[in-house]
């Protein structure tokens, strides 16, 4: 279990974090492919702590009162409708939010010329590889995946 977090999980979560910005350097500074990933990448590692700190705790927040709502509508019919509709509006102020922190951490950051990026392609590739390595081994049957009965007890 640990060494499916730490090869899969972790990593996976760092790549997530430090392209989070992609999409508004896309938009905004009209940058494509690796180009905008590199500028994202930039700008998250200037600031990773500050930001992943930020955006942890507002993720937080959002799923606490999330899984309130939730328990609330699961006893009353009317809250499952205002659990729906908190979901769209978090999401909205979540988006708002990124896009806010990445202003203000883009107007810190000067743009790059080359960035290097080369761990995050080496870490994706592994990735792929462990994948594709277990895909093939539940495939060829030297490796099996645990019966629901075994799991249920």
């Amino acid at each position: 279990m640990l060494g499916g977090i730490t090869l899969l999980v972790i990593p996976g979560l760092l790549i997530c974090i430090f392209f989070s910005f992609t999409l508004q350097v896309i938009v905004l500074e009209n940058k494509k492919g690796r180009a905008a990933l590199s500028r994202s990448y930039q700008l998250v590692k200037a600031y990773f702590w500050q930001f992943f700190f930020r955006v942890l705790a507002v993720e937080t927040i959002v799923v606490l009162i999330s899984n309130v709502l939730n328990q609330i509508a699961k006893d009353a019919e009317v809250f499952s409708m205002l659990s729906q509709v908190f979901s769209i509006l978090a999401e909205w102020f979540i988006v708002i939010y990124l896009f806010l922190l990445y202003k203000q951490i883009q107007a810190k950051v000067p743009a790059e010329k080359h960035s290097n990026m080369n761990w995050i392609w080496a870490v994706a590739a592994i990735g792929w590889i462990i994948i594709i390595g277990i895909i093939g081994a539940v495939l060829s049957g030297s490796l099996q995946l645990p019966s629901p009965d075994l799991m249920a007890s």
